[in-house]
């Protein structure tokens, strides 16, 4: 689809949900309508979630870290649900503006991985899947921990990896498929730390 169509689309939407507003406003009682409202929106929420996708993807692109967290912000509370954004929102921040290629400076890169966990940490609470958001925390983690001997994190490589693990095992009681797994993999990775 072009990028001129998607646009008109995306315009057509918008005037739409306006529109709708507007109507509902101006009925009697609207305000104790907000079930009417909800339903009557239904119908646009995949369209509307498209379109935030598309806004993160383009802040993402434009390498604008406060419009990517704004933008990001929008997108979750679209797509609360949805274990699948946050996932990709907390892989921008732990992976993109973490990575040593990227950002030189240790402490950044911490505090950019913070920012990947604390938005899997709040998501465990909305998605359909928390499960899967309690065992990718401990993949960011687990990661940094192989990844980045530099990062600046107290407690250092022995502290990612017993957080790693704490949320494997986590995961492994919600009922993560591979939790467990990498919970023993977390294990045998601080043995020598010990």
């Amino acid at each position: 689809m072009s990028s001129l169509r998607s646009r008109a689309l995306i315009g057509v939407a918008l005037c739409a949900l306006a529109a709708s507003a507007l109507v509902l406003r101006g009925q009697p009682g609207a305000s104790r309508g907000a079930g009417a409202s909800t339903r009557l929106l239904a119908p646009f929420a995949p369209l509307l979630a498209r379109v935030q996708w598309v806004r993160l993807e383009q802040a993402m692109r434009s390498g604008r870290t406060e419009l990517v967290l704004a933008r990001a912000e929008s997108l979750l509370e679209t797509e609360a649900r949805s274990a699948d954004a946050h996932v990709f929102v907390s892989m921008y921040f732990a992976f993109t503006l973490a990575s040593p290629e990227r950002e030189l400076d240790p402490q950044l890169r911490a505090r950019w991985l913070r920012v990947g966990l604390e938005i899997t940490r709040r998501g465990e609470a909305t998605v359909d899947e928390p499960a899967l958001l309690a065992q990718w925390q401990g993949e960011l983690l687990a990661r940094a921990a192989q990844n980045d001997p530099q990062l600046v994190w107290e407690g250092g490589e022995r502290a990612l990896w017993s957080a790693a693990l704490e949320h494997f095992e986590r995961a492994a009681k919600l009922g993560a498929p591979r939790a467990a797994e990498r919970a023993e993999l977390a294990r045998e990775a601080l043995e020598p730390l010990r």
